[in-house]
């Protein structure tokens, strides 16, 4: 792109916004277009046109702007539709019908935690397509036909000309604490591709909760406030490589426990104490373990109270 290219992109950004109803001025308009080629507004745009004309205008491009419209304007769009908006009929690319494996499962994300599952999945795929290639990061790129995403990964701009319904593998995605920031954008550009160019995309994952990974990879869409994405949150994997619709997308709810009045069982030292605390809280976990070791199973205790509370989602 280049600085000319911007401004017209900036004008019709505009009239874009004005009949959605979010009126902007043209330095406004200049700002958030700076945004398609990574900058923060205008004058980086002019400080920087070496940087300006080594962008596309491609769905990174636009998913940075639809970012910054739902964050600063309010105005929620998606990156694909975006792209239709900016980009001239003749470059863009039919993605209304599956060219790759027509007749296999819909367009989507599917996750899974296991090597094996994704190792079936291209098996499946490679019979299915009479060899087709597929696109993957290291989680699928020990098989011949596998083509390396690169650095770029989801993110790289080839996967735009590439056919709809192609194969796309993921991962490994450490998701913690840590990387879940990381992890939330990958989910985010695995929905996007699935949505724009109705490819299949298989997430794997490493995470020390399987068990949640379905409702953990729907929250990080909703926490990104893009919740027409999480309809591309297909499903998951499954360990014969089929690709299975439906996911656990809400954490569990907590189960209401039985009122206890007898306390005759206790001591009495516990018992004027549980009554103290529960004088001021109504809900929380009681852990119980025994004297000995107390440095020891104190904190297994405290950890398992704190996991089992996170679980649950009790928060309290």
């Amino acid at each position: 792109m280049d600085t000319q290219q911007l401004k017209e992109l900036a004008a019709r950004l505009r009239v874009f916004l004005q009949d959605a109803a979010v009126e902007i001025g043209h330095g406004q308009a200049l700002d958030l277009s700076a945004s398609l080629v990574g900058l923060r507004n205008w004058p980086e745009v002019q400080a920087f046109p070496k940087r300006v004309q080594a962008q596309e205008l491609d769905l990174s491009a636009t998913a940075r702007l639809a970012y910054r419209l739902g964050h600063k304007y309010k105005h929620e769009v998606s990156s694909a539709e975006l792209l239709q908006l900016l980009l001239p009929s003749a470059h863009l690319q039919n993605a209304s019908t599956l060219q790759i494996w027509p007749a296999g499962p819909e367009a989507g994300v599917y996750v899974t935690t296991s090597q094996a599952a994704i190792d079936a999945l291209v098996e499946l795929y490679q019979e299915a397509t009479d060899g087709a290639v597929f696109y993957a990061e290291r989680a699928g790129t020990r098989h011949d036909a596998a083509i390396n995403l690169g650095d770029d990964g989801l993110w790289s701009s080839g996967l735009e000309r590439v056919p709809s319904g192609t194969l796309i593998v993921v991962g490994p995605v450490e998701l913690d604490q840590q990387s879940w920031s990381e992890a939330s954008d990958r989910v985010e550009m695995a929905c996007i591709r699935a949505e724009s160019s109705g490819h299949r995309v298989a997430v794997l994952f490493d995470t020390p909760t399987p068990a949640l990974l379905g409702a953990d990879t729907t929250r990080m869409l909703i926490d990104k406030g893009y919740d027409a994405l999480q309809d591309y949150l297909v499903g998951t994997v499954a360990e014969d490589g089929t690709l299975q619709p439906g996911l656990v997308q809400q954490y569990c709810v907590p189960l209401k426990g039985v009122a206890v009045t007898d306390t005759r069982s206790l001591p009495r030292m516990v018992v004027e104490q549980l009554k103290a605390v529960l004088a001021k809280r109504s809900r929380g976990i009681i852990a119980l373990g025994s004297i000995e070791d107390v440095e020891n199973h104190g904190a297994q205790i405290a950890e398992a109270a704190s996991l089992s509370d996170f679980l649950c989602g009790t928060g309290s």
